[in-house]
């Protein structure tokens, strides 16, 4: 009879701490999220860049379209990503785009992206 108490007993303190570890596990995780957010809203400049706007899709298997995006190709061949919204109607143009972006490193190469337009112009192709 003590023998089975013992054990009863055992079993809901090795539960109840299991309970507290996975407790503190989850509220750790959204402080950490928060930090990467603040640091990305922090880098962001103002950017004026010119290139041909370019429609990007992948398609799935039956073949609808399953995302959609747009980049600015520059005369370097670097592409820049960009909002969706305004660029829709200047697809394959040349354009001249000012707004602010932010630029990352990613695997030891710079990569631009445009966050929210503040003016967009047609240039001549060059």
């Amino acid at each position: 009879m003590m023998k089975a108490w013992l054990a009863g007993l055992t079993a809901v303190i090795v539960m109840a701490g299991a309970m507290t570890a996975s407790a503190e596990n989850k509220t750790a995780t959204p402080a950490k999220q928060d930090k990467t957010r603040v640091e990305k809203a922090q880098t962001l400049e103002e950017m004026t860049v010119s290139g041909t706007v370019l429609k990007m899709e992948r398609k799935k298997k039956d073949g609808t379209p399953m995302m959609v995006w747009y980049i600015l190709k520059d005369k370097d061949g670097s592409e820049i990503a960009l909002p969706k919204g305004k660029v829709e109607e200047f697809v394959d143009s040349s354009v001249t785009i000012t707004g602010m972006g932010t630029t990352v490193s990613k695997r030891g190469t710079p990569k631009k992206a445009i966050k929210s337009i503040s003016k967009i112009e047609k240039t001549a192709a060059t």
